[in-house]
């Protein structure tokens, strides 16, 4: 049985992320990768809480819009709801476990806490708009349309338990990448949909001021997460135990096949909002397909893969861009009694 922390090797090197000599003592006067010690630092210090922001706006506007506009907002927090549950558990209580390096454990401790938070988030925004939030939840139970696209994140983190970490082979070491290949995907492409719809339908109704800032809350924190996961290839890439697969044509190939999953998940999730909205809902199936596919080329670019598509800065792009900048007035937000949060520009320096 491994130990929490042993005693008997206090000293160890700790500076592999992955596969190295960690005795489990969280030091951190000086870290082997800086770079996530202060990328861990600026996760922490955005912290957020719900239920300081007001849903009493909510609670009335919400009813004024058309029937399929609610739906469509309770689908998208049932599907972000059940993402952000994979991705607490499957952080937490599975890549975790499995560090090497304190600032990295630290890192992915911080990042699993903040998906925890979404998590509440979604129940604050339900709790505060229906009188009855347990039915919002319980009639997607058997959704399949919603379930069938978180499968693929939980079978892959539950694979990760079926590697030894004692032992550094092929198999281990590409499963591994595979898993954050996933996650990059997840936190880079699949919320967007949801987040550019939550966006339109406010801009265009301004009936969910309450919810509308939670969610821009919740995209800065994937933000953060994505740039966490880019981080994270990068530091790898110095490690000569994973270099050569993350310089390989198969690494090239299994981030292809894995975003282009991604991508045609999310395209189908956007077709599934829009066919639920039908004319009421601010947006065309194409441009939220062109939306999309700009996001996948730029997060494959990002790790070095060559891209899908061209990437396209259409003017949703650059609307979504402008609308979703915590740090930009946006008068379509100030209907709402809220707190305000200050929280720093994201930098390239970490």
């Amino acid at each position: 049985m491994t130990k929490i922390v042993d005693t008997s090797n206090l000293g160890s090197k700790n500076d592999k992320i992955f596969f190295g000599d960690y005795s489990g003592f969280q030091r951190y006067d000086n870290p082997a990768f800086p770079q996530a010690s202060r990328l861990e630092e600026a996760m922490r210090g955005a912290y957020w809480n719900p239920a300081e922001i007001s849903m009493r706006n909510d609670a009335v506007k919400f009813y004024e819009m058309p029937e399929s506009v609610q739906q469509v907002m309770c689908s998208i927090w049932f599907y972000q709801t059940l993402m952000d549950s994979a991705q607490n558990r499957g952080i937490e209580e599975t890549i975790s476990q499995f560090v090497t390096n304190p600032e990295w454990e630290s890192v992915f401790k911080t990042w699993a806490y903040f998906e925890m938070i979404h998590s509440i988030s979604y129940s604050h925004i339900i709790r505060g708009i229906f009188v009855n939030s347990s039915e919002v939840f319980e009639n997607n139970f058997s959704n399949q349309d919603i379930i069938n696209r978180v499968q693929g994140e939980i079978d892959a983190y539950s694979h990760l338990g079926e590697i030894n970490f004692n032992e550094v082979n092929e198999n281990n070491i590409k499963k591994l990448l595979e898993l954050i290949l996933t996650i990059y995907a997840l936190e880079g492409i699949k919320f967007y949909a949801s987040f550019l719809v939550t966006y339109l339908i406010h801009d265009k109704f301004a009936a969910i001021p309450g919810a509308a800032r939670i969610i821009k809350l919740i995209n800065f924190d994937e933000d953060w997460h994505t740039k966490a996961s880019v981080q994270l290839l990068n530091n790898l890439k110095q490690d000569p135990v994973f270099q050569p697969y993350i310089d390989s044509k198969w690494f090239q190939e299994t981030a292809i096949v894995a975003f282009s999953q991604v991508l045609k998940d999310e395209q189908s999730f956007a077709n599934y909002l829009v066919e639920q909205g039908g004319m009421d809902l601010p947006v065309s199936r194409d441009g939220v397909f062109k939306f999309l596919e700009y996001y996948t080329s730029k997060r494959l670019e990002d790790i070095g893969v060559t891209p899908l598509y061209q990437q396209e800065i259409t003017p949703l792009v650059e609307w979504f861009e402008m609308y979703k900048d915590l740090n930009k007035e946006n008068i379509a937000m100030q209907e709402s009694d809220m707190a305000v949060y200050s929280i720093g520009v994201m930098q390239d320096d970490l």
